[in-house]
Formats: structure tokens, sequence, C-alpha cells
């Protein structure tokens, strides 16, 4: 069995780069990844492969109020009730 791998960051600015994330799962939403609200993130040339939730963002869920920045990165075989790859919520305009 492989490790898994968690990541954790406290900044409200945060980059991952040439990464693969293979196989991740999660029981509510965001199989890999899930951006906090009001934090940022940007993911530079990363792999999601067959990473699924039960419900939001097979790949990654974004809370209200926050941004994911993508370059060069892939999604496949990624699956959610919502949001096959990436599932965002939206705020109502104030």
């Amino acid at each position: 069995m492989l490790p898994t791998l968690s990541v954790v960051s406290t900044a409200a600015f945060c980059v991952i780069s040439n990464s693969r994330f293979d196989g991740n799962c999660a029981l509510l939403g965001g199989g890999a990844l899930s951006v906090l609200q009001g934090y940022s993130l940007q993911l530079n040339d990363v792999c999601f492969q067959d990473s699924s939730t039960t419900l939001y963002g097979g790949a990654i869920a974004v809370a209200n109020g926050s941004a994911v920045i993508t370059k060069g990165c892939a999604f496949t075989d990624c699956s959610a009730s919502e949001g096959g790859a990436i599932y965002a919520t939206a705020s109502g305009g104030e």
C-alpha cells in the first residue's frame, strides 16, 4: 500500500508544482485537495488521476471566497456527485 500524503498549509497562498496526486479519495469533498475559505492555491504542472469523493470535487473542492490557479494541469478519471474534477462555490453579490 502506498503512503498517504496530506498537504496542510497555514499560509494564505500556497504553490504546488511538478506533482502527481493519484488514487486519492475523501468522504465529503476534495478527493485530493480542499481549499478553505479565504485561501489561495496555485498549481503548476500537477496531475490528478483517479481522485474521487462522494460529494463535491473529485480532485479539488474550493470554498467560497477562495482562489485556485491552474497552469499545465491534467485531470483524468476524477469523479464526484458534483464537479467531477473541480467544484467551487460562489458567494452572492453584495
